[in-house]
């Protein structure tokens, strides 16, 4: 596991996700997963400037979707579900697939040189 803390592109991709996990529950924190939305833009006068789709600007900086909520608050708020729900199901992959490969490479030995000879 020490080596893979020195490769690059393992330390990137890590880093990405803890980066990702973090903001949401920041994001969690701050706001209770309320998606901001702006449906129109209008300037001081009142007058219409622009409506959603919104391109990005200051309070939305990856802009919004259709009915004008933030995509940043979108892909904030996903993203821990996302990536904690993949870890889950990577571990419970785990949990199986270890328990069959010791029985099958232990107790199975024919079976062992038939998946031997596929490989």
């Amino acid at each position: 596991m020490r080596k893979a803390f020195k490769q690059p592109f393992f330390l990137l991709g890590f880093f990405v996700l803890v980066g990702f996990v973090t903001a949401s529950f920041v994001y969690w924190a701050l706001y209770n997963d309320e998606i901001k939305q702006i449906q129109y833009l209008r300037d001081s006068s009142g007058t219409l400037i622009a409506a959603a789709p919104l391109a990005p600007f200051s309070e939305m900086p990856l802009g919004s979707n259709a009915l004008g909520y933030s995509m940043l608050g979108a892909i904030l708020v996903g993203a821990k579900y996302t990536i904690l729900v993949t870890i889950v199901v990577a571990g419970l992959r785990m949990l199986v697939s270890i328990p069959i490969g010791m029985v099958l490479g232990t107790v199975f030995t024919k079976t062992k040189k038939i998946c031997e000879w596929h490989v």
